[in-house]
C-alpha cells in the first residue's frame, strides 16, 4: 500500500511540473479523489442506514471538482520572477510616486532630482527626488540632454556636498553662482576652461605622517599617476614597479619634506635628479629606517637592489608617467604656497 501511495506521489509531482493548465487540474482533481476516497470513507460509517455509497461517491467526486479547478487556477498564476540574477525590477506610477514625489522629499534640500513623473494633457507631472543613500545611474546618448536635465539642476539647488567633473567648464560657468549660497566652492581648472578663478590642489601634500593609512593612500596617488591600461602584459612589470617606488617617494616626502617641498612638483623634481644626487637621495632613504615604519627604507632598497638595466627601466617608467607635472599649468595648480582648497566643509 505504501508503495502504491509513493509512487502516485511520484507520478502527481511528475505531472504538475509539466506546467499545462489541463495536466495541472487532472492531477489536481486525482489527488483531491484520492483525499476524499479516504476521507469519506470514514465520515460514510457514520451515516444513517443507506446514505453511506451516496455520501462516498459524492465525497470523492466533489473533492475531485474542487481540487481540479484549484489546479486549473494554480496553472495561471503568475510566477515569482526569478531573482538569480538580482530582484531589481521597473516602478509603477503608484510606486513612482509613492517613492520620488513624497511631500517630505520636496521639503528636503539635499535631495537630487532624478525626473518628472508622467502628465496629463498639458499639466505636468510632478518632479522625482532621490534622498537615499543609493547610487543613482543616468544613461542617455550623447547630447540629449543630461546635463540640462540632471546635473546643472542638481547642481542648482542640491544643497549637498557635489564633486563635479566638468571638462568643458559648463557647468562651473553657470552654477558655481549658485553653489556659494550652500558653502564654498573650489574650481579646479588649471586650463582655463570654464574662466572662473582657479583654486589650488595637491593630493600629496595632503598625505600625513601620522595617519595609519599613510601607506595605502600614498600607494593610491601612485597608482592614479601610473596609467596601466589593461592587456599590456609587457609593460605590467616596468608600472608595477615604477608604482612602488612613487609610493616610496611620496611617503619620503611626507616624513621629511620640508616646508612647500611636499607636493607633485617636488615628487617630479626627484625623479629627474642627475645620476650622482639621484643615487644619493636612494641610499639616504634606505638608511632612514624610521620613516613611514620602514617603509621608505624599504623602497630605496628595492630600487638599489635591482641590477643596473633594470633600475634604470623602472626609473625611466616612472619618469614618463609623471610627465605631465611639468606643464606650468598644473604646477601652478598645484602649488601649496597658493592653496585654496580646504580638506572639510565649511
Amino acid at each position: 500500500m505504501s508503495g502504491a501511495l509513493l509512487a502516485a506521489w511520484r507520478a502527481v509531482a511528475f505531472t504538475w511540473r509539466l506546467g499545462n493548465a489541463t495536466v495541472r487540474a487532472a492531477t489536481a482533481g486525482l489527488v483531491g479523489m484520492l483525499v476524499g476516497f479516504v476521507v469519506f470513507a470514514v465520515l460514510g460509517q457514520f451515516a444513517p442506514k443507506g446514505w453511506g455509497d451516496v455520501v462516498w461517491s459524492g465525497g470523492i467526486l466533489l473533492s475531485g471538482l474542487v481540487m481540479a479547478v484549484l489546479g486549473f487556477l494554480a496553472a495561471f498564476r503568475r510566477p515569482a520572477p526569478p531573482d538569480v540574477m538580482g530582484s531589481a525590477a521597473w516602478m509603477g506610477q503608484r510606486e513612482l510616486i509613492r517613492e520620488l514625489a513624497a511631500p517630505a522629499l520636496a521639503t528636503d534640500p539635499a535631495a537630487l532630482l532624478v525626473g518628472r513623473g508622467e502628465g496629463r494633457g498639458r499639466v505636468f507631472g510632478p518632479l522625482l527626488r532621490h534622498a537615499g543613500s543609493a547610487h543613482l545611474l543616468t544613461v542617455a546618448p550623447t547630447r540629449s540632454g543630461k546635463g540640462t536635465g540632471t546635473v546643472l539642476p542638481n547642481l542648482l539647488l542640491a544643497d549637498r556636498p557635489v564633486v563635479c567633473v566638468d571638462p568643458k567648464g559648463e557647468n562651473a560657468r553657470i552654477a558655481v553662482r549658485a553653489r556659494r549660497r550652500f558653502g564654498p566652492v573650489w574650481v579646479l581648472d588649471p586650463f582655463g576652461a570654464s574662466g572662473q578663478p582657479a583654486a589650488c590642489y595637491d593630493p600629496a601634500a595632503v598625505l600625513d605622517p601620522a595617519s595609519p593609512d599613510l601607506a595605502d593612500d600614498a600607494a593610491t596617488l601612485a597608482d592614479a599617476l601610473v596609467f596601466d591600461p589593461p592587456g599590456q602584459v609587457a609593460e605590467a612589470h616596468w608600472n608595477e614597479e615604477a608604482k612602488a617606488l612613487i609610493a616610496g617617494l611620496l611617503l619620503h616626502l611626507a616624513c621629511r619634506g620640508g616646508e612647500g617641498r611636499r607636493g607633485l612638483p617636488e615628487l617630479r623634481r626627484l625623479l629627474t635628479l642627475p645620476p650622482r644626487e639621484w643615487d644619493a637621495l636612494l641610499r639616504a632613504m634606505a638608511a632612514d629606517a624610521g620613516a613611514a615604519d620602514g617603509l621608505v627604507a624599504r623602497a630605496a632598497a628595492r630600487q638599489l637592489g635591482k641590477a643596473d638595466r633594470e633600475a634604470a627601466g623602472v626609473l625611466s617608467s616612472a619618469q614618463r608617467h609623471t610627465h605631465l607635472l611639468d606643464s606650468p599649468r598644473l604646477a601652478v595648480s598645484s602649488d601649496i604656497r597658493n592653496w585654496t582648497v580646504s580638506p572639510r566643509r565649511t
